[in-house]
């Protein structure tokens, strides 16, 4: 289950490009996964040995001060102290092997950021049975970090393909319907081969292209991306086309479906339309958006470094968000919150009368992957979205077999970053494959 997070400086620089275009292209996954496959039941079996034997030792008392050992939590005696061998349940089994892999992370954040004081970590992973780990590294920061909401950027667009089921689960929309019959403001382009529906809006087969999105003005009002859509031609493809314009789309024709009124404001009425539908039927009390968390003046919530980093990043953000395209990339989430998102997708939670099947079944290749990547991973089919931008790194990660999920941010946009976050999705397989086994012996 464990694996040593990649070190830059022990690889050489073609290895590291390779290790961090594999966390963002879906192609390379495969190719990275086949080379570790080997190497997880080795790593698991050890790190549990390891972890069994600093268990006797955990009761003896500990010399340092109480500031030493909040500033060093990771050490095996520490990690081992509370955890309980497990004696057959899913629950017990799920909790051991999640310490594990806290206690991992944490010691690979601490090689990774070693000369970043300011790095911060937050992570959560839940389980089909209800289950949860939430965590955070460093440890003495644990209840501030996991409770912090962070900019989730792409991560925003399976929270957006949730809210739209929710919504048709109850009557207010439906997703096989035209954009343009689900209200007016959406109009086909002239010649348009098709006409979008939400479904292919949702599932980014619109024909709306990553490149429409580099040619809007970054001072255009969400209104305006209906205009702009309409004097556009559309590209059809049998593949998604990531596409912020396609995603925006769908998002406000949902606000439109819940009050027609909204026109004058759409980013406003978006807001009240995903809390309305997703935020508040799940309790996710830190969610919220990043024009109204992060600013020049609330800079401590940015990136990592000193003062006059962050309020540099802040300045930085300001001028690389654009409003309209709030719904694409502008949701933020704490890791407690991620976790009442994702025991929804695991089926552990409810949203309503939403039925479980179509949940999973909207992550597919074959139900249209609206907002997700699929690739194997150490050999096992995953689910996930992942995002850099804003100065954060995030994962969110499903493997429908293990019916486990993961979320990770990490307050660092460099490769740094990127190569930790790699590591720990890897680890996360490792960990769900060890709980696998560890349960199929116990019955």
């Amino acid at each position: 289950m464990i694996v040593k997070a990649v070190s830059i400086s022990k690889i050489s620089r073609f290895a590291a490009v390779f290790t961090i275009a594999a966390f963002f292209a879906v192609s390379i996954f495969p190719k990275k996964a086949k080379a570790q496959d080997t190497e997880a039941p080795t790593t698991i079996s050890n790190q549990e040995a390891n972890i069994s034997s600093a268990e006797g030792s955990a009761g003896k008392t500990d010399r340092s001060s109480t500031a030493d050992k909040r500033n060093k939590p990771w050490t095996k005696d520490k990690i081992s102290a509370g955890v309980a061998r497990p004696r057959g349940s899913s629950a017990e089994a799920f909790k051991f092997r999640a310490k594990l892999f806290a206690a991992n992370l944490g010691r690979s954040a601490e090689k990774a950021f070693k000369d970043n004081k300011g790095a911060r970590v937050s992570f959560c992973i839940v389980s089909a049975g209800g289950a949860e780990f939430i965590d955070s590294w460093p440890r003495h920061e644990e209840e501030e970090n996991s409770l912090s909401a962070v900019p989730v950027g792409a991560v925003s667009e399976p929270i957006i393909s949730l809210m739209a089921l929710a919504m048709e689960s109850g009557g207010k929309i439906k997703l096989s319907r035209r954009a343009d019959e689900t209200d007016s403001i959406f109009r086909n382009p002239p010649n348009a081969p098709f006409a979008p529906t939400m479904e292919t809006l949702l599932s980014m087969k619109a024909g709306i292209t990553p490149r429409l999105d580099e040619l809007f003005p970054k001072d255009a009002s969400a209104v305006e991306i209906f205009d702009f859509i309409a004097q556009t031609g559309l590209s059809p493809s049998l593949y998604a086309q990531r596409s912020k314009l396609s995603l925006c789309a769908a998002a406000y024709l949902c606000a439109l479906a819940e009050d027609k009124r909204a026109r004058g404001s759409l980013e406003e009425s978006f807001k009240r339309t995903l809390r309305k539908n997703l935020f508040l039927p799940l309790k996710m009390s830190s969610a919220g958006f990043i024009d109204e968390n992060f600013s020049s003046e609330n800079s401590s919530k940015i990136g990592s470094g000193n003062n006059a980093s962050k309020t540099a990043a802040a300045g930085n953000l300001q001028e690389s968000f654009i409003k309209a395209l709030l719904p694409a990339e502008g949701i933020t989430l704490s890791a407690a919150d991620a976790a009442r998102w994702l025991k929804v997708e695991l089926g552990a939670e409810k949203i309503g009368d939403l039925d479980a099947g179509l949940i999973s079944a909207r992550r597919t290749p074959h139900g249209g992957s609206m907002g997700f990547d699929t690739a194997r991973i150490q050999g096992e089919v995953c689910e996930f979205k992942t995002s850099d931008r804003f100065g954060h790194v995030c994962v969110a990660a499903i493997i429908p077999k293990m019916k486990v999920a993961m979320f990770l941010a990490v307050n660092e946009q460099g490769d740094n970053a990127k190569v930790f976050a790699t590591s720990v999705l890897a680890d996360f397989v490792n960990m769900a494959k060890s709980l696998e086994f560890a349960l199929k012996k116990a019955n």
